[in-house]
């Protein structure tokens, strides 16, 4: 369960990564978690990932994570 611990660091720590650029002549910041999103691993056996735009969650495949560590 080492490897579920190092995916979910991971994927946390990419959420908190700050990405900046620039539109309309104006520079911005964002990250995952200013705009409210969490992640979290899920039951799925066909899909590896899913994005909920509606829950703002970012959820994993625990079992084909698993698989391919």
């Amino acid at each position: 369960m080492d490897n579920l611990r190092e995916v979910q660091q991971m994927a946390n720590r990419l959420m908190g990564e700050e990405f900046t650029f620039t539109a309309f002549g104006k520079t911005h910041t964002l990250s995952g978690n200013n705009l409210g999103y969490s992640f979290k691993f899920d039951n799925a056996r066909r899909r590896l990932g899913c994005c909920n735009y509606r829950t703002k969650t970012i959820s994993l495949s625990k079992h084909l994570c698993l698989v391919n560590l």
